[in-house]
């Protein structure tokens, strides 16, 4: 794991560690899909010949622009999650920039198998007040319930993995 690529480096003392990313092949095909339209659009507008090819190229390469920052912005953004003796820290990048989790406030969790879309619209930063979802792609994750009776769910590909981590320091807390 290099440390370099971490805002704040995970310690060698992390039960578990994981980190995620945006990996569907639809959004993929949505973005690059939309950066194709973006561009050859006004392209086969100054091909058949504008009326004012000083407006459609300035169209042009504002959309393009715009879409490789919305491009750039989605490859990069990341879920890291990681479980240290007292506390799990999460860091969505940039959407969260760190979160820190005291295992003293929590209630009660487990693994659970989820249906992103139906119950919380999809993926990422989801959800209301007093019961969030972080998640980046799958169905599976840790459902985390605290003494103010708030949830939270972290998405995880390892969730049972990431659940036995908690559970083996959640008793020392």
């Amino acid at each position: 794991m290099d440390d370099r690529k971490l805002p704040l480096p995970v310690p060698e003392a992390a039960r578990f560690y994981e980190e995620q990313y945006f990996r569907q092949w639809w959004m993929n095909l949505l973005l690059f899909g939309g950066l194709v339209a973006v561009i050859f659009g006004p392209l086969i507008e100054l091909y058949i010949g504008p009326e004012n090819p000083t407006e459609t190229w300035t169209i042009l390469i504002t959309f393009t622009i715009f879409m490789l920052l919305l491009i750039f912005f989605f490859r990069r953004i990341r879920l890291r999650v990681w479980v240290m003796e007292d506390v799990i820290h999460v860091r969505y990048w940039p959407l969260v920039f760190h979160r820190v989790i005291p295992l003293a406030e929590v209630k009660k969790f487990e693994a659970v198998t989820y249906r992103p879309i139906v119950e919380y619209g999809g993926w990422g930063l989801r959800g209301l007040p007093g019961n969030l979802v972080y998640n980046v792609s799958g169905n599976r994750g840790v459902q985390f319930e605290f003494i103010d009776d708030k949830k939270l769910l972290i998405g995880s590909q390892r969730a049972d993995e990431f659940a036995d981590a908690v559970r083996s320091v959640y008793d020392r807390a």
